[in-house]
């Protein structure tokens, strides 16, 4: 959970940007995973 709340992705579905707050949580945790790679990096 820590990963989620440190991204951008939370910041944008906090704010209701682009409309992703709507989006499967799927999408949203492939997303998360491609886009900030280094959220997950050890």
């Amino acid at each position: 959970m820590d990963a989620y709340y440190r991204s951008r992705l939370a910041d944008q579905i906090s704010k209701g940007l682009y409309g992703i707050e709507n989006m499967d949580y799927k999408y949203l945790a492939e997303d998360l995973v491609e886009n900030e790679p280094l959220l997950f990096a050890k």
